[in-house]
């Protein structure tokens, strides 16, 4: 088995103009194996100054198995909170740029 691929993903702007928080948690840690011609998640981290620690850990455990092509992007970026941006729409971001750039 061949050493899983390690990417990290964190928002360009985690700050509004006013110095507002747009996100709780703001690092997106993956490590992703490679099926074919698609990427599994083996190990998600979630992880930020603030905010709530159940929801990223539940989103963890959910994520760990699945493959990228498999996951609901559009369901994940209609989940909001009451900042700008929500864990789930932040990973979703992460998801996309992780599918670009791997």
């Amino acid at each position: 088995m061949e050493d899983p691929i390690k990417f990290r993903y964190e928002p360009a702007v985690i700050y509004d103009e006013d110095y507002r928080r747009i996100t709780c948690k703001h690092i997106f840690d993956f490590e992703l194996i490679r099926e074919g011609d698609d990427l599994v998640i083996q190990k998600l981290s979630i992880t930020g100054n603030a905010g709530c620690i159940g929801h990223p850990k539940t989103i963890c455990a959910l994520l760990k198995g699945r493959r990228v092509s498999e996951l609901p992007l559009e369901d994940l970026s209609e989940a909001a909170c009451s900042l700008s941006s929500s864990c789930s729409q932040e990973l979703a971001k992460a998801i996309e740029q992780t599918k670009k750039e791997l």
